[in-house]
């Protein structure tokens, strides 16, 4: 059985057995198995589930819509996935979601979530998305209030909302609307405003920190209970800066206790032109923010670890529950959800798409309002992505650790080889590092307090 070998922080031994997905001490027995040739298969094969189960899933356990509820922003963004720079992507214009279209949609996601709901555990998700979803505040709020008051007010108890925001916008009308109906609020701040606002700009070019910041503040002061609840979303663009952005987070008292969701651009698929200058610099920082994430779990400083939980806590997450799993020698497609089933986008026109991280174009579609979703067009996105991955992913040591979905494979309009292994060229060196930061902490830290560490807080 192939196993990796890698050390941890104090030069221990430890090994991930590919098959099982365990992390494990390395032990005599583990010692003398022969670690895996250059071009070795590791699986046997990448499978998905049948027809019958991936269209049972996609028509009776619907759990998260995502309604675009405007193509508008008030912000230009410097990597915007919408400002015309990435191949295959819509822009930004002025729609805005019909109250009708929205409604339709939510009935739809009601439909298709029977399964779901037999579940008292179970919420279903009515997010909103953009541009600047707060633009369109108004639509927003009559969703709301047709969706709880009207057409479902016996499941309101069942809903959940998020919405992403850029944070511009959130006076105190909007505020009381949202803590209202729980809304759930991702806030984008990249950092420092020297970060932030090298790309974070308004129409005119001036940065957008300040406002966000004053607008977070008075929210706290204001509404101490909403602004406990609020999450805040960074966007990585080179140079990263892993150091200065963590010095931010780590230190200001406005984002101590609260997730953090670090992601990074996406830098293939575009013809924007990144600085890459510092990449070296950016190596060694990011070892030293593995390192310090160590040092604070051992010392117990969650609250001090903001930008680091939220960089390497997910991934920690997917080791750990791995370790409670059965391993197997036949893979899924990585990350890849049930299209449709999980998450589903709905445009401000009312079509039908994946999620939102990847285009809102005709090969993406999944149908629209007025024909429901269909489950031919999912199965065809899924199993084209399944088809492009499986070559590569039987051949990797991580991958039924992975979670890569069709967004890393985005290549012109659609699907393509050669933007899937650029991303997994860069996946492979910090899975292992990973590996290493995982190993370390379970050495130092009692098993009793590993879940603050290592469960993530999921948005």
């Amino acid at each position: 059985m192939p196993r990796l070998r890698f050390k941890s922080y104090h030069g221990n031994s430890w090994e991930f057995d590919v098959i099982s997905r365990k992390v494990l001490p390395a032990d005599s027995a583990a010692t003398r198995t022969a670690a895996p040739s250059p071009g070795r298969r590791f699986f046997r094969d990448m499978q998905g589930v049948s027809r019958e189960c991936f269209d049972e899933r996609i028509n009776s356990h619907a759990e998260i819509l995502i309604l675009n509820v405007t193509d508008q922003c008030n912000l230009r963004c410097g990597y915007c996935t919408f400002s015309g720079a990435y191949y295959g992507q819509r822009r930004h214009g002025p729609n805005t979601m019909a109250l009708e279209t929205a409604l339709e949609a939510v009935d739809q996601l009601v439909a298709r979530a029977g399964k779901t709901l037999e579940n008292p555990e179970k919420k279903l998700g009515i997010n909103f998305y953009g541009g600047e979803p707060l633009l369109a505040f108004d639509r927003i709020r009559q969703i709301l209030e047709q969706v709880h008051r009207v057409r479902y007010p016996g499941l309101a108890h069942r809903l959940m909302h998020s919405i992403t925001t850029n944070g511009t916008l959130l006076d105190d009308e909007k505020v009381d609307v949202l803590s209202r109906y729980d809304v759930a609020v991702k806030v984008s701040i990249d950092g420092p405003a020297e970060l932030h606002d090298r790309n974070r700009c308004c129409h005119d070019g001036s940065g957008s920190f300040t406002t966000i910041m004053s607008r977070l503040e008075r929210i706290r002061d204001r509404c101490p209970e909403f602004f406990r609840r609020m999450g805040f979303v960074v966007t990585m663009c080179p140079p990263f800066r892993y150091l200065q952005r963590a010095e931010f987070f780590d230190g200001h008292p406005l984002f101590r206790g609260h997730p953090l969701l670090v992601t990074a651009v996406a830098t293939t698929n575009c013809s924007l032109e990144f600085d890459v200058s510092e990449q070296e610099r950016e190596h060694i920082e990011f070892r030293e923010l593995l390192r310090r994430m160590h040092r604070k779990a051992v010392a117990g400083d969650l609250g001090g670890a903001v930008f680091e939980s939220g960089l390497f806590s997910q991934g920690l997450a997917r080791l750990r529950h791995a370790q409670g799993e059965t391993g197997r020698e036949v893979i899924g497609p990585n990350g890849c959800c049930i299209p449709g089933q999980r998450r589903l986008l709905v445009s401000t026109g009312g079509r039908y798409f994946l999620c939102d991280k990847v285009a809102q174009n005709d090969r993406f579609s999944l149908g629209d309002v007025a024909s429901g979703v269909s489950t031919d067009r999912a199965w065809r996105i899924y199993n084209d992505y399944m088809n492009l991955s499986r070559p590569d992913c039987c051949m990797c040591p991580f991958g039924s650790i992975c979670d890569y979905c069709p967004s890393s494979a985005m290549e012109g309009d659609y699907l393509g080889l050669v933007q899937k292994r650029r991303q997994c060229a860069s996946k492979l060196p910090y899975t292992k590092q990973l590996l290493e930061l995982y190993a370390s902490i379970v050495e130092d830290v009692p098993p009793s307090e590993l879940d603050a560490w290592i469960a993530p807080q999921l948005f």
